[in-house]
């Protein structure tokens, strides 16, 4: 993704009144963000090359936005990759595991929205779904 489409698609994530209704959209970007990651040639070679990449778009994007009165943490991108990606070995690699996730109203709601999403994982595991 480029840092426009990120930027747009969060733009519109963060316009959503309700907080968790924020938060699943800023899930989705993310999601959108990693999948096209895993589409690239690089990243079974170079994973670490890529998400650092997108770091920098996010942070660039999340600090315009931030700048344009949005109330996002920092970090934005570490703190959902952190929260959501099964790539622990990269992410400490990238030494992400050491930034403290913050305090803040969204990054409540995205443990909310995970919560949900592991719930649903485990009834659809239970129920044979």
């Amino acid at each position: 993704m480029t840092s426009n489409e990120i930027k747009e698609e969060l733009r519109i994530a963060l316009s959503e009144v309700d907080i968790i209704d924020r938060a699943i959209s800023v899930f989705k970007v993310f999601n959108h963000t990693f999948k096209s990651m895993i589409k690239d040639d690089n990243f079974q070679t170079n994973p670490q090359g890529l998400f650092k990449q997108q770091y920098y778009k996010w942070n660039l994007v999340c600090d315009e936005l931030i700048k344009d009165g949005f109330d996002i943490p920092k970090d934005l991108f570490i703190i959902v990759i952190r929260m959501f990606s099964e790539e622990e070995k990269t992410i400490k690699k990238m030494g992400w595991d050491k930034i403290k996730i913050p305090s803040h109203g969204l990054v409540k709601a995205l443990r909310e929205v995970k919560e949900a999403l592991l719930s649903l994982e485990q009834n659809r595991n239970n129920h044979g779904v």
